[in-house]
């Protein structure tokens, strides 16, 4: 491989060579160093490799590569003007210079120089690969790969390279550290805000090319059309830090929207953004910890997936208090909350024995009551099997009631007369942390033991209706308080 170039002396006796080169050499004639590089990340691997075989703006910003001759002379032969026919380092590797050089026009009296390194195909010596070690590595594995076309099209890409060139000793490996070091850690990339502002506030890209920068399908123009719409000083109860990311913000929302199919315009999303701010607005605890814009974003996005969803998103972050939650992203708000609403409820109930008409009765009330609930709430509630009716092969009755209460989540317990079953399997739904509800009928003695002073509900024994109230309020104010379901006092 040869590489052509210009030549400095930097950084103190050492040489940094700049120059233009094929991809495939580049990637083929270099290594990473481990000593100081980070461990490959597969997924931006991947991402990288989709940039280069989708994107219409592809572009490869400069390699750095570092070189450590062993050569004691190398350096020496880098600060002479010319060397007729070149020389060859111990390396293997040829140096050839040029006999054009650069004028002193400005008086900085540069001694920049233009230069061949020739390195042997067969030598060792390989060039460290500073920063680019992720690009270079995306590269490799789409020349392993059978994509041909791709694989012919970077072979002959042509990138800008330099490379830090030093004597080797015990400090050119550490200055190959360092520079990994402050690229990495001390650099000031531009934030997510000041790159969509450059790309959103002038009509210079299609729909079709910001979809191809952003890797997905965003209604473009319904981001610009609410800017335009909707001044960030309209939502001042939003916060400073709202204010200061409002173009991210925006594009969160609309990616969201976009990756869950759906359908949003300006007016729905310049309206989503206000009935937040009214919530901000009205609730002292989400002005108090109002420092994570994600939680905003997430407002916004399931006001736009519909008024239910959004009720019971609303409720779910007052009662687990989210808003407390510094750097919670939103793909994880979002994740924990549609889990929250995939939850399993089963119901179990514990009562005494009257009557098959008195079991039938009950057992329809508390079906009918769970079927209207999940049916108007949208929620995987059910009261697995009735209430003390065995059918088909026998079972160990009393195994079967400790499973049940087992695997339910709310436990309904008539302690009517008090039944020494039903007070039994109240105590074991209370060992389990169940969410315990006792009811007992109106007229009914009360109860002769510590449970006494708990509170329960109670039924009229001559009208069910009582008792179709009573659970049908308990399981209500159970879901509310405990799985965030939006339902009205």
């Amino acid at each position: 491989m040869k590489l052509t170039g210009i030549i400095e002396s930097v950084f103190g006796g050492r040489y940094l060579f700049r120059g233009f080169a094929t991809i495939s050499n580049l990637v083929k004639y270099s290594t990473a160093n481990y000593t100081y590089q980070r461990t490959l990340d597969n997924k931006r691997i991947e991402k990288i490799i989709e940039y280069l075989r989708n994107d219409k703006f592809r572009f490869f910003s400069e390699l750095l590569f570092g070189l450590e001759l062993d050569d004691p002379h190398a350096i020496l032969q880098l600060n002479k003007q010319t060397i007729p026919g070149g020389i060859k380092f111990t390396d293997n590797i040829k140096l050839v210079k040029s006999k054009f050089t650069f004028q002193n026009t400005i008086g900085e009296n540069p001694t920049t120089k233009v230069i061949s390194l020739e390195f042997d195909d067969n030598n060792a010596t390989k060039l460290s690969r500073i920063d680019g070690n992720h690009r270079l590595s995306a590269i490799e594995k789409v020349f392993e790969s059978e994509d041909d076309i791709l694989k012919q099209e970077l072979g002959n890409l042509i990138v800008p390279f330099s490379i830090l060139i030093q004597q080797k000793n015990v400090d050119s490996n550490k200055f190959e550290s360092a520079i990994f070091y402050t690229i990495n850690a001390k650099a000031q990339p531009l934030t997510e805000e000041e790159n969509l502002r450059s790309l959103l506030k002038k009509d210079l890209f299609s729909r079709e090319e910001l979809k191809s920068i952003f890797d997905v399908d965003i209604q473009i123009d319904v981001i610009k059309n609410t800017i335009e719409h909707l001044p960030i000083d309209i939502l001042p109860n939003l916060g400073e830090e709202f204010s200061k990311c409002y173009y991210s913000c925006l594009f969160k929302v609309a990616k969201l929207c976009a990756v869950h199919d759906i359908i949003i315009n300006h007016s729905s999303l310049i309206s989503a953004f206000k009935a937040v701010e009214i919530e901000f607005t009205n609730n002292d605890e989400l002005i108090k910890w109002n420092n994570n814009t994600n939680l905003i974003c997430a407002f916004v996005f399931y006001y736009c997936k519909g008024i239910t969803i959004y009720r019971a998103f609303k409720q779910w972050v007052s009662s687990n208090r989210v808003y407390r939650l510094i750097d919670i992203q939103i793909d994880s708000i979002i994740e924990l909350f549609d889990e929250s609403q995939n939850t399993q409820i089963k119901v179990f109930v514990a009562m005494p024995y009257y009557s098959d008409e008195i079991l039938r009765s009950t057992n329809n009330i508390y079906s009918r009551v769970i079927r209207n609930i999940r049916d108007k709430y949208n929620i995987d509630i059910s009261l697995p099997g009735d209430i003390m009716t065995y059918k088909g092969s026998t079972v160990n009755i009393v195994n079967d009631v400790l499973n049940r209460i087992r695997n339910c989540d709310i436990c309904f317990c008539d302690i009517t007369d008090n039944n020494p079953n039903v007070t039994y399997e109240m105590g074991w739904a209370r060992a389990l942390n169940k969410y315990v509800v006792i009811l007992k009928e109106e007229d009914a003695e009360k109860p002769k033991s510590d449970y006494l002073l708990d509170f329960y509900s109670t039924y009229k024994k001559d009208a069910y209706i009582t008792l179709e109230e009573a659970v049908d309020k308990n399981i209500k104010a159970i879901l509310k308080k405990h799985y965030s379901v939006p339902i009205e006092d």
